[in-house]
């Protein structure tokens, strides 16, 4: 049993080179007053046990009343994981990129201090097929803040502590457990559209 496999050895020497918290975000400033709502791509840092991920992705927001914002986004979590020994031998190689794909869906409030700085805080769902036949659930509090230096550019930090839960996790790796804390990181350049 293996994670689905990396694509590419282009991104293959590409993911190495990210820095675990420094990202791009693109966004649209969700504290203007006819701001329905926002897209954030963003890249960042995970940690499930032994697994050492680098993550990236998309996640849109959109204005249901106020400063709170349903939002639903796809990330791609990459490890270049240490292969159990009768695998390693199997497959001829100590170790392997692998990635996968959680979703997660859930709501923001947006707190307005100043116009130029936005600190927000959330939770959501997060789920994620891990193998071609079992997947992880769970769920995670969020918290971020984005600073406006100009009305098109900024600074953000996402914060994320959850954890999520799939049954076949110790078939991948040796010393995984079904279930446990999933802290995240990412942040980045926020460039107001």
């Amino acid at each position: 049993m293996q994670l689905r496999g990396f694509p590419g050895e282009y991104a293959m020497r590409f993911l190495p080179t990210m820095l675990g918290v420094l990202a791009v975000t693109l966004t649209t400033p969700a504290y203007a007053q006819d701001n329905l709502g926002q897209l954030t791509l963003r890249g960042g840092y995970a940690k499930y046990y032994a697994f050492d991920f680098i993550t990236g992705g998309a996640e849109a927001a959109v204005r249901v009343l106020d400063n709170l914002h349903v939002v639903a986004g796809l990330e791609t979590y990459s490890v270049n994981r240490d292969l159990p020994p009768d695998v390693a031998l199997i497959e001829g190689q100590l170790t392997k990129w692998n990635t996968i794909f959680p979703i997660n869906a859930g709501a923001l409030y947006k707190f307005q201090i100043v116009d130029i700085v936005e600190p927000y805080a959330g939770a959501d769902l997060i789920l994620s097929q891990y193998t071609d036949t079992a997947w992880a659930v769970g769920a995670r509090a969020r918290g971020g803040l984005d600073v406006m230096f100009i009305d098109n550019l900024g600074a953000n930090v996402n914060l994320a502590l959850g954890g999520w839960s799939g049954q076949r996790w110790e078939e991948l790796q040796p010393g995984l457990k079904s279930a446990g804390l999933l802290p995240q990181i990412s942040g980045g350049i926020v460039l107001a559209l």
